[in-house]
């Protein structure tokens, strides 16, 4: 039974929790007065502003997926409505958002939460049930009930299972930007595991047949979203190749991954990480879109950003790109396209600084591994 968007999150809250602790629930907001507003009209007005803000040229060829980042809005805010600008309402009925898992439990293939609706100070976004129950009809995706303990009341508030869904952000942080720009839609909400194979290493086969069942869902009115954020740097990843020049060297490491991702090209993108070793959050979201991408399909960076650029924080930083990848028959440019003029911001926090213009460019037309 879908919920009706009507249906106001406070209701919700005052169910009983144990409604939470079977599918046919609510997947509750994480990231609401953490990495977001959590009043709406502070939401609202602070997605609207970001669009508003937001430089990136208007599409002339068909949109097909967009990769976007999932850190505090204060920083990766801006970058992700670079992505959804030009959206515009009804333009899509579904969006499948392929996210990333910070859960401590590692699990194989592609795991969905067992709700009718996902939450946010905006609204309820319902679960396209129909498309779930189909992709679940094969083993390489789950369905997976929540349990909220925190909100039950007697029995199950010391359960061992460990929570998935439950606390991921990677998903729900995308959905205002959708929400004000798109209106109603239905949600295919994806987190995706290890794609391995026998030797415990990346497996293509593995990648290639999720991408084989996500493709049929791609129809004209279905936009497929990446949830994930780029290089990790510092000794809180284990990732601290260099000690000097840490900011400009990060940004030569994003545009070496990003480039390769622009080009549509899986070889190149994995020879990259091979070399590299850099930590990549939804490292397999990405193998999974790139398997999914048709030839003909190309990406476009439309921002960038550094956490540690933006606090000066040489010791730690997450970067945060938004590309979004279009179809087309003719030949791209094979020129980048040079970076916008820097443009100041107000900050949204006392200790931020104002950003920096992001590294914006075309991929090059060829498929080459550069």
């Amino acid at each position: 039974m879908r919920l009706p968007m009507t249906v106001s999150i406070m209701t919700l809250l005052l169910v009983s929790g144990s409604a939470f602790a079977t599918s046919g629930g609510v997947h509750l907001c994480v990231s609401a007065g953490k990495l977001f507003p959590e009043s709406t009209e502070k939401l609202q007005e602070t997605v609207h502003r970001f669009l508003e803000e937001a430089q990136a040229p208007a599409p002339t060829e068909p949109l097909i997926a967009c990769v976007v980042p999932h850190g505090p809005y204060g920083i990766s805010g801006r970058v992700a409505a670079e992505a959804f600008k030009h959206l515009r309402k009804g333009q899509y009925k579904r969006v499948i958002v392929l996210g990333a898992s910070h859960a401590n439990m590692a699990f194989e293939n592609c795991s969905i939460a067992a709700v009718d609706a996902y939450a946010t100070p905006m609204g309820l976004v319902p679960m396209d049930a129909r498309a779930v129950r189909t992709l679940c009809y094969s083993a390489l995706f789950s369905a997976r009930s929540m349990r909220y303990a925190h909100l039950q009341r007697g029995f199950l508030t010391k359960s061992k299972r460990q929570p998935l869904h439950e606390y991921e952000h990677s998903i729900d942080i995308i959905l205002p930007f959708l929400q004000d720009r798109l209106g109603d839609f239905e949600l295919v909400p994806i987190l995706v595991g290890k794609l391995v194979g026998g030797n415990n290493r990346f497996s293509e086969k593995r990648a290639e047949a999720i991408a084989t069942h996500l493709r049929k869902l791609l129809d004209g009115e279905t936009l497929l979203v990446v949830s994930t954020d780029f290089t990790h740097f510092g000794n809180d990843f284990s990732f601290r190749p260099f000690n000097s020049d840490i900011f400009n060297k990060i940004e030569q490491l994003d545009r070496a991954g990003l480039k390769r991702l622009a080009l549509n090209d899986s070889e190149a993108c994995e020879d990259f990480i091979k070399k590299s070793k850099v930590p990549i959050c939804g490292l397999d979201a990405l193998r999974v879109l790139l398997k999914i991408l048709p030839k003909r399909a190309y990406g476009t960076l439309l921002g960038h950003e550094m956490s540690g650029r933006f606090y000066n924080d040489e010791n730690r930083s997450v970067s945060y790109a938004a590309m979004n990848f279009y179809l087309s028959d003719k030949r791209r440019p094979e020129t980048p396209v040079a970076p916008p003029a820097p443009k100041k911001v107000t900050p949204d926090a006392p200790d931020d600084e104002v950003r920096k213009a992001p590294i914006t460019f075309t991929n090059a037309g060829a498929r080459s591994k550069e």
